[in-house]
């Protein structure tokens, strides 16, 4: 289940009995904070908590950032592609989106979540009428989006990226395989010393070959202008006009299901293999 939350800068945040997610909508791009990838929220039951949680924070005086017992938002994203948000990625370097424009709920459960969003103009290459559509949908019982990504008004073949920020509470804690089709990293999240709030596992599958993956650097400078994140670990595809990027990405939490980056791993290549050779029926 899911919703828009005008109440809260116009997020919209939805959930499953696994975990939950938002995107930031335009009221919050209209105050000039950056933020343009996916945010995480950890739970640890399976029934609805985001509902409460808003209220409570906003409400109440029960800030969500805080463990009550279910879970938390303890995950940064701030200017970059948070955890697993897709990009086109001309002349290797990111287009990074900003806020969702429009928000059109499609499916509110019980069994799948999904979401259309809009967003505003993308310029990129000099062309400034490049708009990108997404529908994420997630079902319940899994970690992971399904996401179509489409731009309109493309004139020619992009390179695309699937992207998770790196933090320096864990700057090596990200792997790859390009062959079995999936990104993955182990975010330690802002209290890693005494690890009070676990460790959240990210991570991004792909039905079609990855043409390549590697982690990306930020400079100092970036670093600066990008709040500190450390750089990305990245999957490369070319995007074609007129057709749709297809992928999947999401999370696991070391205090619900998962008790190291090896299950984590183990899951996303798992997934991969499943969405790269689907069940086949046929009715006779």
């Amino acid at each position: 289940c899911g919703r828009q939350y005008p109440e809260r800068l116009d997020d919209v945040a939805w959930e499953n009995d696994r975990a939950a997610y938002r995107a930031y909508g335009p009221a919050l791009q209209e105050k000039g904070e950056r933020a343009f990838g996916y945010d995480i929220w950890t739970k640890s039951v399976s029934e609805p908590v985001v509902e409460d949680r808003y209220d409570g924070d906003l409400n109440r005086g029960i800030s969500y950032h805080v463990d009550h017992g279910n879970g938390m938002d303890c995950y940064a994203v701030g200017p970059t592609l948070g955890g697993g948000t897709a990009a086109l990625f001309p002349d290797s370097t990111i287009v990074y989106p900003y806020c969702y424009k429009d928000c059109e709920i499609l499916d509110n459960g019980p069994l799948r979540f999904t979401a259309k969003l809009v967003y505003n103009p993308l310029v990129v290459k000099g062309d400034s009428s490049v708009i990108e559509t997404r529908i994420i949908s997630l079902d319940k019982g899994s970690q992971l989006n399904k996401t179509v990504v489409s731009f309109d008004n493309l004139q020619e073949i992009t390179p695309v990226v699937t992207g998770i920020v790196l933090h320096k509470q864990n700057p090596m804690g990200y792997s790859f395989d390009a062959d079995a089709g999936y990104i993955a990293y182990a975010d330690s999240t802002e209290n890693a010393a005494n690890n009070i709030n676990g460790v959240i596992y990210i991570g991004a599958v792909f039905p079609a070959t990855v043409k390549g993956a590697f982690a990306q650097v930020f400079s100092e400078k970036e670093r600066k202008e990008l709040g500190d994140a450390l750089g990305h670990v990245l999957a490369v595809n070319d995007y074609e006009p007129g057709a749709e990027y297809i992928y999947y990405w999401g999370s696991g939490w070391s205090k619900y299901g998962f008790e190291a980056d090896t299950d984590w791993n183990k899951y996303l290549e798992e997934y991969a293999r499943k969405i790269r050779n689907p069940l086949a029926v046929a009715i006779k």
